[in-house]
């Protein structure tokens, strides 16, 4: 899956971003999801339970780790509707 490389911090994670040109891409296209900055936001999160972080940081970490899993889910389903479900 390609992958675009972008700053770890202030990203906004939604599920519609706006391309090059200003008009709305999906965010199921591969393209749109930036597996470094998901990475990065993960580890944050993990370090984030060792210790008793602010109040704030947990709040932006929810946000981000959320706008994640909406940017994921539709290639999720996708891949799982082309598994073999048989038994």
């Amino acid at each position: 899956m390609p992958t675009t490389r972008g700053p770890a911090e202030g990203v906004d994670c939604t599920a519609q971003e706006v391309g090059a040109e200003g008009r709305d891409t999906a965010a199921d296209e591969p393209d749109d999801i930036d597996i470094l900055t998901i990475e990065e936001t993960i580890k944050r999160a993990r370090g984030a339970s060792r210790g008793q972080p602010p109040l704030s940081m947990l709040v932006d970490l929810e946000a981000r780790l959320r706008g994640h899993l909406v940017l994921l889910g539709e290639p999720a389903r996708k891949a799982a509707d082309q598994m073999w479900h048989g038994a």
